[in-house]
């Protein structure tokens, strides 16, 4: 016999939600639920944690009424939403790091010299040593007119 129950970490149905919110209202104790979907008690916690958190965030229910629905305390149900903003926040930062991080990736190859082949035109190469020149020629520029400042 295993210690640790038989859809421990598996996903949840949509199905196997229903039941558990219908054994919450019917009082049944947290152990008992554990037992009767395979899991255990801090699985089955987690679960109504989410569930509170995604009534009150995105279905919009009221406190008292999650409270009903899953049989969470309003610590419970306050914390769990908490933590459902907080990683919104985090993820969302994540994805606007990594946009800027690509954009200046991006800006960075713009920026990169090109690296003239055998395969290049003479009038490439030759576009290529002009541009190297008005580089040089630039640079100067901003020597002077920090020198003048």
């Amino acid at each position: 016999m295993s210690l640790l129950p038989n859809r421990l970490g598996q996903s949840w149905s949509e199905n196997e939600i229903k039941d558990l919110l219908q054994e919450v209202q019917r009082k049944i104790p947290i152990e008992l639920i554990a037992d009767l979907h395979e899991r255990t008690q801090a699985g089955i916690v987690g679960k109504l944690r989410a569930v509170a958190a995604d009534c009150y965030l995105k279905k919009n229910l009221s406190i008292p009424e999650i409270q009903k629905l899953t049989g969470l305390t309003v610590d419970q149900i306050s914390d769990a939403i908490s933590k459902r903003e907080i990683q919104a926040k985090w993820k969302e930062e994540k994805k606007l790091m990594k946009n800027n991080k690509n954009q200046k990736s991006q800006v960075k190859d713009e920026r990169s010299p090109v690296i003239p082949s055998s395969s290049q035109t003479s009038e490439t190469k030759e576009m290529i040593s002009l541009l190297k020149d008005i580089k040089i020629l630039l640079e100067e520029l901003v020597k002077k007119k920090q020198t003048i400042l």
